[in-house]
């Protein structure tokens, strides 16, 4: 199993600050199937929390949680790719209890390379 397609969908993509984000991520392998999880920065879990505190989300702050988690230092083009590639060739158990399996969403063509968006940005390899 390889990476065919990864999809990176976060709200304003383009403004976004790298070390203060969280992003959806899809991944299309070579075998058809589609696995999803969502990114956090380090920083972004801490920021979450001081937002938090302040309203009744998740008591106040005092804890956090999300369904299939990765941390990472940076929500970056390049940072998510070396992960999910690195996550697959070399640790595929996490890879696999990391992100959900889904049924197909969407296809994209080889050709399609990389397309960039507001929202995201889809990198064909």
């Amino acid at each position: 199993m390889k990476a065919k397609v990864i999809t990176i969908s976060a709200d304003n993509w383009d403004q976004l600050n790298p070390q203060d984000a969280n992003a959806n991520v899809l991944v299309t392998c070579d075998d058809t199937t589609q696995w999803e999880a969502t990114f956090y920065s380090y920083r972004n879990i801490i920021s979450l929390a001081k937002k938090n505190s302040t309203s009744a989300e998740l008591y106040f702050g005092q804890y956090f949680f999300a369904p299939n988690m990765l941390l990472v230092e940076e929500i970056s083009q390049s940072s998510i790719c070396d992960v999910v590639k690195f996550l697959i060739d070399e640790k595929r158990e996490v890879f696999e209890k990391t992100f959900q399996k889904v049924d197909s969403k969407n296809e994209v063509s080889e050709g399609d390379e990389i397309s960039r968006g507001r929202n995201g940005v889809t990198i064909v390899f």
